[in-house]
């Protein structure tokens, strides 16, 4: 049984948002591992091994869950989904992705609900309770390892 997310991947060129989201998904002890791509371009090279990760590991991080937002400079959200979509699946594994934004346009959230890659669409912040909501919708086994855990059997 899983105790805990192997990896959780922020994609989102906001340093405070990263922090806050990094506290409020650290402060649910459930993940082993929370990495940051500022945005989707530093994402397809970090899931690949490349540019600056070139050299840097020997396997590919293969995040379990990832958070992305959609207004980014170079790469934004949409534009990471077309690409991320193309990749081989030793690249990807099988991670759930959440679009994580501040857009209230109602053409992201239709455009969202209409990928089959993105299971989510929510706004920022993220806050721990929500992260909770997320593991028992998308991976209960976790909570259940936790309970256990905490209840010492």
């Amino acid at each position: 049984m899983a105790e805990k997310l192997n990896l959780v991947l922020l994609i989102d060129d906001n340093e405070d948002d990263n922090f806050f989201h990094r506290r409020a998904i650290e402060s649910s002890a459930s993940v082993a591992s929370i990495d940051i791509c500022v945005d989707g371009s530093d994402a397809l090279d970090y899931l690949q091994n490349r540019g600056k990760y070139k050299e840097t590991r020997t396997t590919f991080p293969r995040p379990d869950l990832i958070f992305l937002d959609i207004n980014m400079p170079k790469t934004n959200g949409w534009e990471f989904l077309q690409e991320y979509a193309l990749l081989d699946k030793c690249f990807v594994g099988g991670p759930i992705v959440i679009m994580l934004t501040t857009s209230l346009n109602p053409i992201d959230k239709r455009r969202a609900e209409q990928c089959e890659l993105v299971r989510e669409f929510m706004t920022k912040p993220l806050k721990q309770q929500t992260f909770l909501e997320i593991l028992q919708k998308h991976f209960p086994a976790i909570l259940l390892g936790l309970a256990v855990v905490s209840a010492g059997i």
